[in-house]
């Protein structure tokens, strides 16, 4: 979609957190991360419902048209890809390469 690779590393949930308390992050809301890490990669979190189409009368996008519909948010150097980096920093959320997503294009 950017025309770019992004290169991947995979960390466990406690190396994630970790991570994010050497960057700043609070230890409480490092733990927070950890624990939802723990979740996804179980994944407990698979129930399917129809509450968003219930609730909005609209039927939920896919990830993938999210990622098509925000493309330039992570092509480097945009300027919609430094608002986005500066909404995760705002959100207190660990910056890009953290997570072992790194630029490599």
């Amino acid at each position: 979609m950017t025309g770019r690779s992004i290169g991947f590393q995979d960390v466990t949930p406690h190396e994630f957190a970790q991570a994010a308390i050497e960057r700043g992050t609070p230890p409480e809301q490092a733990q927070l991360m950890e624990r939802l890490n723990e979740v996804f990669r179980a994944r407990r979190w698979v129930d399917i419902t129809d509450d968003v189409e219930n609730i909005t009368g609209t039927a939920p996008a896919t990830f993938r048209d999210w990622c098509e519909r925000h493309a330039d948010a992570f092509r480097w150097g945009s300027p919609q890809h430094v608002s986005t980096v500066n909404d995760i920093a705002v959100l207190g959320l660990p910056g890009p390469g953290l997570a072992g997503i790194t630029k490599t294009g």
